[in-house]
C-alpha cells in the first residue's frame, strides 16, 4: 500500500525534528556567546565591587584596633615600630602592636622584616585585599621619627631610631583633622607603608600602565613609598583616624593633601 504524499510530508518533518541543522546550531552558538560578552564584564564588576567591600573591612577592622589601642594606652598611638632596624625585637612593630585586638597571635621573633613572613601569611585573610592578594596588602601612613624635630606627616611614626633615644609616640589629641586624617591605605607589599605625596611624589610606575603609582628612592628599589592608589578600578580604600573607611579616586589620593596633614 503506498503512502500518501501527505504522510510522507509528515514523517520528513518528524525526522528533520530531531535536531538542528549547521545553521541553527550556528545561530545558537552566536547567541551563547552574545550573552557572554555581555555578562562578563558585569560578572567581573560585581566581583570587584565584592572584593572591594571585603578590603574595605580588613581596613576598618586595623583601624578600629588602632581606636582600641589608643583608649588603652593615654591617648596615644601605636608606633610603627618601638626601636629601629634589628636595634630591637619584632614584636615592637605595628602589626604585632595590633594583631591582639583582632584575636591573632603575636609573631614572637627578633631580626627585621624578613622573619614576619609566616605571622604576615597567618594575617592576610585580614591584611591582604582580594582583589589582588599578592600584592596589595593594608599598610599605615608613615611619618618619619617623632624624636627628631617634632614634624610628623603620619601616625605611625618611629618611637627611636636606637636604643639611646626616648621613644615619643604621637597622641590623638595632636590630630586636628581627626576626621579626615588617613591612618591606613592599601600598599604593594606587607612591609611597606605610604609616605605623604606632599613629601615623596609619586616617580614610578610599578604596573606599567602609564601612570606614576609610587616613589623610587634608591635604584632598583621602586616601592619606597609603597602606595597603590588605583588597585580598585583607578581607586583605592583609605582608613581615616576616627575608624571609617572611605574609598578615593587616585586624583583625589594625590591632589587633595589635607587627607595627609593633621
Amino acid at each position: 500500500m503506498k503512502s500518501s504524499p501527505y504522510l510522507i510530508i509528515l514523517k520528513r518533518r518528524s525526522q528533520r525534528s530531531g535536531g538542528f541543522t549547521l545553521v541553527e546550531l550556528l545561530v545558537v552558538i552566536g547567541i551563547i556567546a552574545l550573552l557572554i560578552g555581555i555578562l562578563l564584564p558585569a560578572l567581573g564588576r560585581a566581583r570587584e565591587a565584592s572584593s572591594k567591600v571585603a578590603c574595605s573591612s580588613n581596613m576598618r577592622q586595623w583601624a578600629t584596633a588602632v581606636n582600641m589601642y589608643v583608649s588603652e594606652n593615654k591617648g596615644y598611638l601605636p608606633l610603627f615600630g618601638l626601636t629601629y632596624a634589628q636595634d630591637g625585637p619584632e614584636p615592637t612593630l605595628w602589626w604585632n602592636t595590633l594583631v591582639p585586638y583582632l584575636k591573632q597571635e603575636q609573631a614572637l621573633t627578633g631580626g627585621y622584616y624578613g622573619s614576619q613572613s609566616d605571622a604576615i601569611k597567618k594575617q592576610a585573610k585580614i591584611r591582604a585585599c582580594p582583589s589582588d592578594p599578592e600584592y596589595t596588602f593594608v599598610g599605615p601612613h608613615y611619618g618619619g621619627f617623632h624624636y627628631a624635630d617634632g614634624t610628623v606627616y603620619g601616625p605611625f611614626v618611629w618611637g627611636r631610631y636606637n636604643a639611646a633615644d626616648k621613644a615619643k609616640g604621637l597622641r590623638i589629641t595632636q590630630i586636628k583633622r581627626f576626621t579626615r586624617w588617613i591612618i591606613f591605605a592599601e600598599t604593594t607589599s606587607p612591609y611597606y607603608q605610604v609616605y605623604s605625596p606632599s613629601s615623596w611624589i609619586f616617580n614610578t610606575d610599578t604596573d606599567k600602565d602609564g601612570i606614576a603609582d609610587t616613589f623610587s628612592y634608591y635604584a632598583g628599589w621602586n616601592n619606597y613609598n609603597g602606595g597603590r592608589p588605583k588597585v580598585h578600578r583607578g581607586t583605592s580604600n583609605v582608613a581615616f583616624a576616627d575608624g571609617h573607611v572611605e574609598n578615593l579616586a587616585m586624583k583625589v589620593w594625590l591632589t587633595d593633601l589635607s587627607y595627609w596633614v593633621r
